[in-house]
C-alpha cells in the first residue's frame, strides 16, 4: 500500500480555500470515492498557513489528485510514502458513516516524519518489528483515534547506509484526543524527536472502494 502526501500553498495562487472547500463538496467527494485502488482519502487545510492538500492511501500506484487544474500549479509536496502497517483506534463512528463526507467536526491529521541514518540507534527493520510486536496492539485501543498509518520511505537522497525516512501519520476525532497521552515510544528508540511535524485540519474524509 502507498500513502501520498500533496500539499499546496496557496499565497501565490488566485484560488482561496473557500472555492477549494466548494470544489471539493459538489465534484471530488462524489467521485473520488469510486477512484480504482483508493482505500482511503482526507482532504485537510492549514488556513493560517494557507495550504490545502490531500492525504490518500492507495492500494498500489496511486491515482490523480484533484486540485492541480484549478490551483493552477502542481503541489509543492507531492510525497509517496510506503505503508507499513495501519490501525484503527478506540473511536466514536457514529459520525463517520458513508463515503465522501464533510467532517462537520474539528477532525485532525498530524503527519510525523523521522530521518534515519548510520547513526540512528534503531533501523527500519528494528522499527518494523517495534510495529509488529508492539505499536500495533497499543494503538488499537487508543481513544479518539480513527486510523494510524505507518509509514517509510527507502528511496532517500544520498545513498548512505541505512538512510531511509519513517514515520507516521494520525487522524483523530478531535484536536483533545490528539493532546491525549500516546502509547508511541517511536522518538525513544529513534533518540529524537521527530524531523518534520505537520498537523492539519481535516475538510472531508473519502472511504474508497478497495477499503
Amino acid at each position: 500500500m502507498i500513502a501520498r502526501i500533496a500539499l499546496w500553498q496557496l499565497g501565490d495562487t488566485l484560488i482561496d480555500l473557500g472555492e477549494l472547500r466548494e470544489r471539493m463538496r459538489e465534484e471530488w467527494l462524489p467521485a473520488y470515492a469510486d477512484t480504482p485502488g483508493l482505500t482511503f482519502a482526507a482532504f485537510v487545510s492549514d488556513e493560517l498557513g494557507d495550504r490545502w492538500g490531500v492525504v490518500s492511501l492507495w492500494e498500489d500506484e496511486p491515482g490523480p489528485i484533484p486540485g492541480a487544474d484549478i490551483i493552477g500549479k502542481d503541489p509543492d509536496i507531492d510525497d509517496e510514502l510506503v505503508v507499513e502497517a495501519s490501525v484503527s483506534g478506540d473511536y466514536d463512528d457514529h459520525r463517520l458513516a458513508g463515503r465522501g463526507r464533510e467532517a462537520g467536526g474539528q477532525e485532525l491529521l498530524r503527519l510525523y516524519l523521522w530521518r534515519l541514518d548510520g547513526a540512528t540507534r534503531v533501523s527500519l527493520p528494528d522499527l518494523r518489528a517495534h510495529i509488529e510486536e508492539e505499536a500495533l496492539d497499543a494503538f488499537a485501543e487508543v481513544a479518539g483515534l480513527r486510523l494510524k498509518a505507518w509509514v517509510s520511505d527507502e528511496t532517500v537522497a544520498g545513498n548512505e547506509p541505512g538512510a531511509a525516512r519513517y514515520g507516521a501519520f494520525c487522524f483523530w476525532e478531535t484536536p483533545d484526543a490528539a493532546l491525549a497521552p500516546s502509547p508511541s515510544r517511536t522518538a525513544e528508540l529513534v533518540g529524537r524527536v521527530p524531523d518534520v511535524v505537520e498537523e492539519f485540519d481535516v475538510e472531508a474524509t473519502v472511504v474508497g472502494t478497495d477499503a
